[in-house]
């Protein structure tokens, strides 16, 4: 199966990404060797994953996400 490029991020609204935009407007005046992201593409990365075959996609993903309920419940159960 063919590798992708894999991340798990959340969407950021449409107001935030219009004022993203207007800056980064702005910011490109700096001719700086920046690659900026399209305002439909823009996204907060919360983990980075590489390329995965995309057969293992569902399986990462719910191990991350399992990890991340384990961490809730550790940290919750600490912080009582």
């Amino acid at each position: 199966m063919p590798a992708i490029r894999a991340f798990i991020a959340v969407e950021i609204d449409p107001l935030t990404r219009q004022k993203i935009s207007k800056l980064i407007s702005i910011l490109k005046k700096s001719e700086a060797d920046v690659k900026w992201a399209a305002e439909d593409q823009m996204h907060l990365t919360l983990k980075f994953l590489g390329n995965i075959d995309k057969g293992n996609i569902q399986r990462i993903l719910m191990q991350y996400l399992l990890s991340q309920i384990i961490s809730n419940l550790l940290l919750s159960a600490f912080l009582k």
